[in-house]
């Protein structure tokens, strides 16, 4: 029976540590990102900014502007949970989540750099948002 026991507790630890979910991102990092993939900046250079948090996996994503018409904007921040992640084919897929006025909000990031090279001109980060407004978002490479 304690042999028996013991093989349950020792199966269950194991199952446990397999499905440890691992990190969405190791490194914080901040990213540009724009409604067009071959986007050139101009003087006025108006943005919405990723911010991956590597501490807590969390994914911030704002409004903002820079260059020659940097104002004093109302940044429009949004904070999500990160929900799961996936390769498909080299590129890191995330999905995240929060709370919104009317329901849920998702987003879905695609990490394109670890993957191979598919264009000379291929985004880094393309973030879809699922919300009210469906977009998609490119960095610049």
């Amino acid at each position: 029976m304690k042999n028996f026991l013991f093989t349950l507790l020792a199966l269950g630890t194991f199952s446990l540590l397999a499905s440890a979910p691992a990190k969405a991102f190791t490194a914080s990092e901040t990213f540009k990102l724009y409604t067009n993939p071959n986007h050139q900046v101009s003087g006025c250079d108006v943005y919405t900014q990723l911010a991956l948090d590597s501490a807590d996996q969390l994914i911030q994503i704002s409004e903002r502007v820079g260059g020659l018409c940097a104002l004093a904007i109302q940044p429009d921040t949004r904070v999500y949970a990160i929900t799961g992640t996936s390769d498909v084919g080299g590129v890191r897929v995330t999905s995240a989540s929060r709370a919104g006025t009317t329901g849920t909000d998702f987003v879905t990031i695609w990490d394109y750099r670890t993957a191979p090279p598919v264009g000379a001109a291929a985004p880094l980060i393309v973030v879809e948002d699922h919300n009210q407004k469906y977009w998609t978002l490119y960095s610049l490479p």
